[in-house]
């Protein structure tokens, strides 16, 4: 399998009675994410830049090195540190993201960045695109805890997600529910694939483990 970084979630406010945990950014809000960049418009219903505190700067200078667009984090310690400050007092989870090694290069290739068009600012890497560049081992102490159907498009890199009543699933029926939307001739432009849900352990642990 491939490591592809953390998420730190919890349901966006929009979204009422949903306890599950998910990926998607249609349903959950991300922790950082894009609201915590001032220089970026929120909408009404994304968290106030308030709930950062003094603790804004210090996530918007992160921005591109230890978290990339729009919301996922590539370093643990990182991780760690936003969940105490902020995260756990405020309802986010942490989650650890994974893909199947043979699912990498084609999300990798899936949410790479249109050619310069000439006239127009380029557009750039999102993290999910910069974490699947090369492969990564699943850090030591991580663990699945389950896998969950999920859009990979090259704006947001985790869009809808089949996940329903906090369903966590299983690696076959994950992959069997993305076959299915990638068959569909309604499916659209973007593919789905099954993303592994890891624990987050709170201490930094050295070394890595390999899975198939």
């Amino acid at each position: 399998m491939h490591f592809i970084g953390y998420l730190n979630v919890r349901p966006s406010a929009t979204m009422h009675g949903v306890s599950a945990l998910s990926l998607s950014c249609e349903t959950h809000d991300w922790l950082p994410g894009t609201w915590c960049l001032d220089w970026v418009t929120r909408s009404e219903h994304e968290p106030s830049l308030d709930l950062l505190g003094s603790s804004q700067s210090w996530i918007s200078d992160g921005f591109d090195a230890t978290w990339g667009w729009p919301g996922l984090v590539f370093d643990h310690a990182w991780a760690v540190e936003i969940q105490q400050r902020l995260g756990i007092a405020n309802g986010f989870t942490s989650i650890g993201v994974a893909c199947r090694s043979v699912d990498r290069t084609e999300i990798f290739r899936v949410t790479q960045p249109p050619s310069q068009i000439s006239g127009f600012a380029p557009e750039g890497h999102i993290g999910l695109n910069r974490a699947c560049q090369s492969h990564r081992h699943i850090p030591q102490g991580h663990s699945v805890q389950g896998w969950e159907a999920i859009m990979i498009d090259r704006m947001a890199g985790f869009g809808e997600s089949l996940i329903e009543d906090g369903q966590i699933l299983e690696l076959e029926d994950a992959d069997s529910l993305c076959r299915q939307r990638n068959a569909h001739p309604l499916n659209g432009c973007w593919p789905w694939y099954p993303l592994a849900l890891l624990s987050v352990p709170s201490i930094i642990e050295e070394g890595g483990a390999d899975y198939p």
